[in-house]
C-alpha cells in the first residue's frame, strides 16, 4: 500500500484491483483567499482493467436500463463546474464515449465546450486529482444523456469563491443544469454564498452530498437553492452486469481526514437476496428460451412429418410410372419413370435433412427443459437460503423446548419484519453506507420539506448509483495514469461525485430542469420514483436522518429515478 499526500489530506493508495478516494484540497500547493473556504471532490476510484467486453464497471446501456431512460430531449446543455485545468478532458471523452457506444461529442461537433471562469479559454493551473474528478464527471453525464451538449467551466481553484463564480458562468452561459461534485463544512457565510452564487431560478444545480455516511450536512448541497443527491448501491442481478461489476474486485477504500476504512459492500443476506435475483432472472431467460425451443422441435417435427408424406407420395408416384412403362414401353412412359425417380430421390434428401432437424431440435429443446430444471431447483435453494435470512432476522433466538401444558402468557410484540434491499426487474438498490445525509444548522427547514428528523434542511433530496462497488466505466489518462492509479486510463467510479452528474444529466434529458430552482418539485413527486428501503449510513437511533425507509429518509431522499418521467 502507498499512501502519498493530496492537497493536505492524506490518501492511501491501493494498486492493482483496488481504490482510492480522490480528496483533493487546495490543489498544486494554492492559497485561498482570506474567508474563503475549500471543497473536497466527492468521487471514490478503483482501477479497474479491460475485457473482451468492455472496461468492467457500469456502462451506458446499464444507466438507462436500471433508471428506464429512454427518449427525451436533445441539444440541451448539462454544465460541469470542476476546479483546475484536465488538457486531456476532450480526447479522453472521446474514448470513452466511442468504446461505449455513444456518438462523439467534440468542440468540433458543437457538442463540448471548456471554458475557464470567466468564460474564457485562459484555464488555470492542472491537477491530476481534480482530473479525475473531471473525468468521472463528464462520462457520468454522457452515460445519463448521451445527446446533452456538455459545458465544463474550470475554475481557478477549489475555493467557493472561485467555484461559485463558475457556477454563475455556467448559468449565464445557457446550461439548463449544473452539476456541482465537491463539498464542504457549512459556515455562517452559507446564506451569503447561496445569494451570491448558488442562486439561478431556471436552472437546476445539483450537488454530491459527499462519501462519508451521516454527517452534518455538506454545503453547497445543503442550500435550499441546491438539489442535493445521495447515494445507493445499485446492485445488476443479470450474468452480464454482475460480471462486470464482479470482475471489478472488491476492495476500494475510503478516506477520511487520512484514515482508510473499507468501502461498503453488500451484507450476507443482501448478497443472498442477489444471487436470489440472479437465478430467478437467469430462470426466467432459461424458460423462454426452452418454450422457445420446443416451439422449434414441434415445428421441425412437424415439417419432417411432411417431408415424410412428400417422400411416400413420390415413391408411389414412381412405382406407378415404372408400371406403366413395364406394361406400356414408350419414350414418353420411360421419360416419366426418370422424372419420378428423381423427385423420389430429392424428396428422400429432403426427409433425411427435415428428419436429422427435428431431431437436433428435439434435443435442443431437452436441454433446454433440462436446464429449466436445474435452475428451477437453484431458484428454489436461493429462495430457502433467503427464507431463513429472514427467519433469522425476525427471532435470532432459537425456539425454546416444547412443554406440556405451558402456563399461559402474553406472547411479545412480534418483531418488525428486516428492511429489503429495492428490486424491480434486473437491478436492485440499498442505500450506500458512504452516501452523505445529515441536518443542515445554516438553511432553515423549506416548507416542501416536511419530515421531522431534523430542525432545518434534511439531506439528500434524491438518489442514484454511487457505491464504487457497483460504480461507472471511467476513463482517464492524465490523472489516473499521471497519479500511478491505472496503467490504461481505465476505472471504476463512485462516490456521491457520480450520482450528482447522473442525476444532473438524466433532469436536462427529462426536459424539467427549468422547473428544478429548487427541490420542491422532487417532493411533490416522490411517488414517481423507486423508494428505496433498505440499508443505512451510520448510527442515529434509527432516525430516517440515517436509516433507508418506507417514504422519505436521508440517504436516498425521496428515492431514485424510474424513468424520465419521474422528473
Amino acid at each position: 500500500m502507498l499512501t502519498r499526500a493530496i492537497g493536505g489530506v492524506t490518501a492511501a493508495l491501493l494498486l492493482g484491483a483496488a481504490g482510492v478516494l480522490v480528496t483533493p484540497d487546495a490543489g498544486s500547493g494554492s492559497a485561498l483567499p482570506s474567508g474563503d473556504a475549500a471543497m473536497r471532490s466527492m468521487a471514490v476510484v478503483r482501477p479497474a482493467a479491460t475485457s473482451t467486453s468492455g472496461p468492467y464497471g457500469l456502462h451506458p446501456a446499464d444507466i438507462a436500463d436500471a433508471y428506464g431512460l429512454t427518449g427525451g430531449v436533445v441539444g440541451a446543455t448539462v454544465a460541469v463546474v470542476i476546479p483546475y485545468d484536465t488538457p486531456t478532458l476532450e480526447s479522453d471523452l472521446a474514448v470513452y464515449r466511442s468504446r461505449l457506444g455513444l456518438p462523439a461529442c467534440t468542440t468540433a461537433n458543437g457538442c463540448f465546450q471548456k471554458v475557464d471562469q470567466n468564460g474564457g479559454t485562459s484555464y488555470p493551473t492542472t491537477d491530476v486529482d481534480w482530473s479525475t474528478e473531471a473525468s468521472l464527471d463528464v462520462d457520468a453525464v454522457s452515460a445519463a444523456c448521451p445527446a446533452c451538449r456538455i459545458l465544463v467551466v474550470e475554475a481557478a481553484n477549489n475555493g467557493t469563491i472561485a467555484l461559485g463564480t463558475a457556477v454563475n458562468r455556467a448559468a449565464t452561459m445557457g446550461a439548463a443544469a449544473v452539476s456541482m461534485s465537491w463539498g464542504g463544512s457549512e459556515t455562517s457565510s452559507s446564506g451569503y454564498w447561496q445569494s451570491r452564487f448558488f442562486t439561478h431560478p431556471g436552472v437546476a444545480l445539483v450537488a454530491a452530498t459527499g462519501d462519508d455516511g451521516y454527517q452534518p450536512a455538506s454545503f453547497p448541497a445543503s442550500l435550499s437553492t441546491v438539489i442535493a443527491v445521495g447515494g445507493t448501491t445499485l446492485s445488476s442481478t443479470s450474468a452480464s452486469g454482475a460480471a462486470r461489476q464482479d470482475s471489478g474486485a472488491r476492495g476500494a477504500i475510503r478516506v477520511s481526514n487520512g484514515d482508510a476504512s473499507a468501502a461498503s459492500a453488500l451484507t450476507a443476506p443482501q448478497e443472498h437476496l442477489v444471487a436470489l435475483a440472479r437465478a430467478k432472472a437467469e430462470l426466467a431467460k432459461a424458460t423462454t428460451r426452452s418454450a422457445s425451443a420446443a416451439k422449434s422441435a414441434a415445428s421441425a417435427k412437424r415439417a419432417a412429418a411432411t417431408a415424410q408424406k412428400r417422400l411416400t407420395t413420390a415413391r408411389t408416384a414412381l412405382k406407378k410410372a415404372v408400371s406403366r412403362a413395364k406394361h406400356h414401353p414408350s419414350a414418353t412412359a420411360r421419360h416419366a419413370v426418370k422424372k419420378a425417380k428423381a423427385t423420389a430421390s430429392a424428396r428422400q434428401k429432403a426427409a433425411r435433412k427435415a428428419a436429422s432437424t427435428a431431431a437436433a431440435r428435439k434435443r435442443t429443446a431437452t436441454t433446454a427443459a433440462k436446464a429449466v430444471r436445474t435452475l428451477t431447483a437453484a431458484v428454489a435453494a436461493a429462495q430457502a437460503v433467503v427464507d431463513q435470512d429472514r427467519k433469522t432476522a425476525a427471532d435470532p433466538i432459537a425456539d425454546p423446548p416444547v412443554v406440556a401444558n405451558p402456563p399461559a402468557t402474553t406472547a411479545p410484540p412480534a418483531p418488525p419484519a428486516p428492511a429489503l434491499p429495492t428490486v424491480r426487474s434486473t437491478w436492485m438498490e440499498t442505500a450506500w453506507s458512504g452516501a452523505g445525509s445529515g441536518c443542515s444548522t445554516a438553511t432553515a427547514k423549506p416548507a416542501w420539506q416536511t419530515d421531522s428528523a431534523c430542525a432545518g434542511r434534511t439531506v439528500a433530496d434524491l438518489a442514484a448509483d454511487a457505491d464504487p462497488q457497483t460504480g461507472i466505466a471511467v476513463y482517464d489518462t492524465f490523472g489516473t495514469i499521471a497519479a500511478g492509479y491505472t496503467d490504461d486510463g481505465w476505472m471504476v467510479a463512485g462516490g456521491t461525485s457520480l450520482a450528482a452528474p447522473l442525476v444532473a444529466g438524466m433532469l436536462v434529458r427529462s426536459g424539467h430542469a427549468a422547473d428544478y430552482s429548487d427541490a420542491s418539485r422532487l417532493y411533490a413527486r416522490a411517488g414517481s420514483f423507486w423508494d428505496v428501503t433498505a440499508g443505512a449510513n451510520g448510527v442515529c437511533g434509527g432516525s430516517v436522518v440515517c436509516t433507508a425507509a418506507p417514504g422519505y429518509d436521508g440517504p436516498t431522499g425521496v428515492g431514485t429515478p424510474k424513468s424520465l418521467d419521474s422528473f
